[in-house]
């Protein structure tokens, strides 16, 4: 499951009724949560925090998904991975949108966690 963000809502929005057209991003950038991100993206935040920069194919059917697995390696916390966010810049700008794992990945400090799946379903 996939939930968009505020400013990806906009932009969408504003498209779909010829109110101007979206802006383009240059990267899709994923981060860590511990719960839902929520509506900002800034909830339940990792304390492996940094984004990853993630490529995708291109859309078909309305599905698009991640091209290449994500790797974080000896992650500094032990906690438990429930959901990530996608944002359009490695490191602030805007929070596009979050998506729930399939399941929760319990990590301890020093593990490495790969994400090798991450789908947006537009429907």
């Amino acid at each position: 499951m996939a939930d968009a963000g505020d400013y990806a809502e906009d932009q969408v929005a504003n498209y779909l009724v010829a109110n101007g057209a979206p802006t383009a991003i240059s990267s899709a950038n994923v981060k860590l949560h511990t719960g839902d991100p929520g509506e900002t993206g800034v909830g339940n935040v990792a304390t492996e925090s940094t984004r990853k920069a993630a490529s995708f194919g291109a859309s078909s059917g309305g599905v698009a998904a991640m091209s290449a697995t994500l790797s974080w390696v000896s992650v500094a916390a032990t906690e438990t991975i429930v959901w990530v966010s996608v944002w359009d810049n490695i490191s602030a700008g805007n929070h596009l949108w979050n998506a729930i794992l399939a399941s929760s990945v319990p990590l301890t400090i020093g593990d490495d966690f790969d994400l090798t799946a991450l789908t947006l379903t537009v429907a």
